[in-house]
């Protein structure tokens, strides 16, 4: 036993030096102390901002209550009438015909932004469905007539000849508040239910509406006329082409446009919106966002690819933005889906293959809460006024991103727009594109299209061509 030899083990506690202070007391351990303060100083932080938040939060709710108890609530008058006596000549004749009118009952509420910019209050349903009865009465000749809107008896008013086949409207005003409502009408066809029944105007808008939401001049396949001659290739558009098109040939954006610059003219000092359905809807909002106003479209087509094609600021930040499209989910044109071989609108004739929208939208949904199918009956403006916004509630507007930011909404993705030279007429015969390689060396493609058609089927496509 004594020979047996043993491994001592280790004496921790020799080890271990105990720390005192000068009284003899031990020392904490400083690691544990250490984390005991980072504890509670992140205990700290955490309550001081869900303090400052909270409080942001409620700063921000009385100021945003305080804005809407100021807010008016405004009636309007309807005091003119745009009427285009003729359209060669549209910048010089436009006519503001006078209607006295007393009682009108549209009421429209209104407070001033954080900008101190007195915008609609799209969060009230009576204020939505004042501004489209407003969209509604566009698409009426006569006041107090058809289908005309909310507005007194018919002795107040007169009739207004309507003779032209470009845009048209109605102007409200108030002058107490020295507040005025551009309307604009939309899309009248045949050929789909949800448009308006004025028939003199119909192919106009049909050129309008394929200048302005299809990829390319409305080239959807070779047996489609196409509204100007930017189509260059498979998938492949001239975008100077397509630019100087719509900026110089549309004629409704620019009728549209002269439209706002007459009553601005006329009534200086006044705040002006503008408001419309469909295809005046997205007039409006292009009218708005040209020279900076409200601008409120129901049902309208996405109109952000004709935005970035003219150019137009498209804000950042959603409180420099005053445009709202308002909407519903089983719509196909304003939710951009009517296209493709079978749709109505591509059996009418129609391109409608944009789908994005600037702005704000407020977006009604129908199909799950009135299980409602995807139909473009449902794109009809009395439908959306007395079976949507008077049935339901307002939705919380939603801002688009104007086509920026990591979820941008972006149109025609599956064509290449290429730089070159502008044809210089709307249904010229030749386009010419000049595309330049990574080698500097400069190729120029010229394609050849029909200048005219000689025989159309039942919808209006074009079936046989002259050539050149």
């Amino acid at each position: 036993m004594a020979n047996r030899k043993y491994e001592s083990l280790p004496n921790h506690n020799t080890d271990f030096k105990k720390e005192t202070n000068s009284q003899g007391y031990l020392k904490p351990k400083t690691w544990l102390s250490k984390k005991i303060i980072i504890f509670f100083l992140g205990i700290v932080v955490v309550i001081v901002f869900y303090l400052a938040y909270h409080i942001w939060w409620l700063n921000n709710f009385f100021y945003q209550n305080s804005q809407k108890q100021n807010k008016n609530e405004i009636s309007f008058h309807l005091d003119n009438v745009i009427v285009e006596n003729d359209c060669d000549g549209y910048r010089n004749v436009l006519s503001l015909a006078s209607i006295p009118q007393e009682g009108n009952t549209f009421r429209v509420s209104s407070y001033f932004n954080s900008r101190e910019v007195l915008v609609p209050d799209m969060s009230d349903k009576n204020t939505i469905r004042s501004l489209a009865q407003m969209a509604q009465n566009a698409y009426v000749r006569n006041p107090h007539s058809g289908d005309w809107e909310n507005v007194t008896d018919a002795d107040s008013h007169y009739s207004f000849g309507w003779d032209d086949d470009y845009v048209r409207g109605h102007v409200f005003k108030n002058k107490e508040r020295k507040l005025i409502i551009i309307s604009y009408k939309g899309t009248s066809s045949t050929g789909l239910p949800g448009s308006g029944s004025e028939k003199d105007t119909i192919e106009n808008d049909k050129v309008n509406d394929n200048l302005l939401f299809s990829c390319c001049c409305a080239r959807v396949t070779y047996l489609w006329t196409p509204v100007c001659d930017c189509y260059v290739d498979s998938f492949t558009c001239n975008q100077n082409c397509l630019e100087e098109n719509i900026r110089d040939k549309s004629y409704y954006f620019k009728s549209s446009c002269e439209i706002y610059k007459t009553v601005s003219n006329k009534y200086p000092g006044y705040t002006i919106w503008t408001v419309g359905h469909s295809l005046g809807g997205s007039l409006s909002s292009l009218v708005a966002r040209t020279y900076g106003l409200v601008g409120v479209a129901f049902e309208a087509p996405g109109e952000l690819l004709a935005s970035q094609r003219l150019h137009l600021p498209l804000p950042n930040e959603p409180s420099f933005d005053t445009i709202w499209h308002v909407g519903n989910n089983a719509d196909p044109i304003y939710m951009g889906t009517c296209n493709g071989a079978s749709s109505s609108c591509n059996l009418a004739g129609y391109a409608m293959e944009s789908r994005c929208h600037s702005g704000w939208e407020i977006t009604y949904d129908t199909i799950g809460e009135l299980n409602w199918g995807v139909d473009v009956r449902k794109h009809r403006i009395k439908t959306v006024i007395y079976q949507v916004i008077d049935k339901m509630e307002v939705p919380i507007p939603e801002f688009t991103g104007n086509g920026k930011g990591e979820n941008a909404c972006i149109d025609c993705y599956d064509w290449e727009f290429v730089n070159g030279t502008p044809t210089t007429s709307l249904y010229s015969s030749t386009a010419t594109t000049t595309s330049t390689t990574t080698q500097r060396t400069t190729t120029t493609l010229t394609t050849t299209l029909s200048s005219s058609c000689v025989g159309r089927n039942f919808v209006g496509w074009c079936t046989s061509y002259t050539t050149i």
